[in-house]
């Protein structure tokens, strides 16, 4: 999926180490109970949220990280979630080192200015995400072992390729080579997990169907190799319902998400801060000499249909954006009506709308299918727009908020926290578990500024051959 080539500057969470204790040779046949829930055996189906992409790459760190894995860890305790059967109660692929993709990572943080009111303007150097897609590095540490993974989750997966695909190839007939890590040679996601004979499923699909589009500039038909299309709401009904059959006679439970506005995360939405005027106030740099000093900007696109015209300040010009060389004098593009953006850089509300539209569409029938006694649903798109509209326990939306990773479209480890909580929520009061709650103030052990968490993070990987510079406004894009 192209999400996983994507790139955008926003807050890393300093991650928690958790010990690993060794315990009992694993019995399939025990019964593990939580209040009425019975979790003897989890399984997690779905895409990037559910792996744990973090910061543009998918990590064992990452994975150990989910909000399916922490579900997990709050119901076994840490020593039954890991990478070996025959001491784990949920069984992950071990991901090779540094990961794959490598994730992204600042390393450097430089202050080169200040606002009239102190406010700090913060130069940051990161490194960017990079693929290693040799067999080795596709092949997780424990790909040996006999048991299915119990997160069979993979990134850049549709409802339909959890429910098909186990090859190279997805369900649009594009390349995925993650696959091999969850899935090895035993089959597509659903199939694995029945074999599992899982008591619990959690199963977040429809944002994939969705987010292509969102970061692909929209859609336009007849949909051309670079763009991705949005799966129709009849399409996605068929999948969901071909998904939940095969647990239709059983005792298994299952837990669902709502798709989230995908229009309303980082990615999209950064790109300047809308003012009260409709005009668009951003600070940059892309390449450390140059900078852009302006309060007040108005960017250019091409529609679809190929006219230039402003951007209107409810349209979304995409994080992509900021990578792109200047062209002329020295400004990136679309800052000038002779240099517009591509359509793919930004969003219309005409696409805006479209894409809203399928999203209402998924969630009405996801929600349908939660009405069963079986079937659980977490609100996730209302999760999401309380994030958009007003954070969390004190942390913001945006790209300095806590809450998203430094790709802009994924959770940071504390956003996954959080999104585990909702779940145990719903597993709690609709079938009866007696889950703990998470603690996500366990991401900022060292008390920093909440608008600062991420400058504990990593250090550069020798990996990178090359780093770049932006200069974004450091307090939550408001300006003074």
């Amino acid at each position: 999926m192209r999400h996983i080539k994507k790139f955008s500057l926003a807050i890393v969470v300093a991650a928690v180490i958790w010990s690993c204790d060794i315990i009992d040779e694993k019995n399939p046949d025990e019964t593990v109970r939580t209040g009425d829930l019975d979790a003897s055996r989890i399984v997690a189906m779905g895409n990037s949220l559910t792996a744990g992409i973090i910061d543009g790459g998918w990590t064992y760190d990452g994975l150990r990280h989910s909000y399916a894995t922490q579900i997990a860890r709050q119901i076994y305790g840490d020593g039954r979630v890991g990478d070996d059967p025959m001491e784990h109660q949920f069984l992950l692929g071990k991901i090779k080192e540094p990961g794959n993709p490598v994730p992204a990572e600042i390393i450097a943080t430089e202050q080169v200015g200040e606002y009239e009111d102190g406010t700090p303007v913060l130069r940051y150097e990161f490194t960017p995400p990079e693929n290693i897609f040799t067999s080795e590095a596709l092949r997780a540490k424990n790909a040996e072992v006999d048991s299915n993974y119990n997160n069979l989750s993979v990134p850049g997966f549709m409802g339909l390729d959890v429910l098909q695909t186990h090859t190279t190839i997805n369900v649009l007939g594009q390349i995925n080579p993650l696959f091999s890590i969850p899935l090895r040679d035993r089959g597509p996601q659903l199939e694995q997990a029945l074999e599992i004979d899982p008591t619990l499923v959690i199963l977040w699909v429809g944002n994939n169907e969705v987010l292509g589009a969102a970061l692909s500039g929209g859609i336009t038909p007849p949909y051309p190799l670079e763009d991705v299309p949005i799966i129709p709401v009849p399409g996605f009904k068929s999948v969901l319902e071909d998904l939940l059959k095969p647990f239709e006679d059983t005792n298994t439970k299952i837990i669902l998400g709502t798709v989230p506005d995908v229009t309303s995360i980082p990615f999209v939405t950064e790109v300047g801060v809308i003012k009260s005027d409709g005009t668009r106030g951003f600070i940059f740099n892309q390449s450390g000499e140059g900078s852009v000093w302006q309060d007040t900007l108005t960017f250019y696109g091409t529609t679809p249909e190929g006219e230039v015209r402003a951007i209107r300040g409810s349209e979304n010009i995409l994080l992509d954006w900021l990578f792109m060389d200047p062209l002329n004098d020295n400004l990136p593009m679309g800052l000038d009506a002779s240099n517009p953006l591509d359509d793919e850089l930004w969003l219309t509300d005409s696409q805006k709308a479209e894409i809203a539209r399928a999203i209402s569409g998924y969630n009405e029938i996801i929600k349908s299918a939660g009405q069963s006694d079986n079937i659980a649903v977490a609100d996730m798109n209302t999760f999401y727009d309380q994030i958009a509209e007003e954070g969390i326990d004190g942390f913001e939306p945006g790209l300095f908020g806590g809450l998203f990773s430094l790709d802009g479209v994924h959770p940071s480890r504390m956003g996954h926290a959080y999104i585990a909580n909702e779940f145990i929520k719903v597993l709690n009061e609709e079938f009866g578990a007696q889950i703990a709650m998470l603690d996500p103030g366990i991401y900022n052990p060292e008390g920093l500024p909440q608008g600062m968490v991420g400058l504990v993070h990593g250090q550069k990987n020798p990996a990178y051959q090359q780093s770049k510079w932006l200069i974004l406004n450091s307090d939550q894009g408001r300006l003074p």
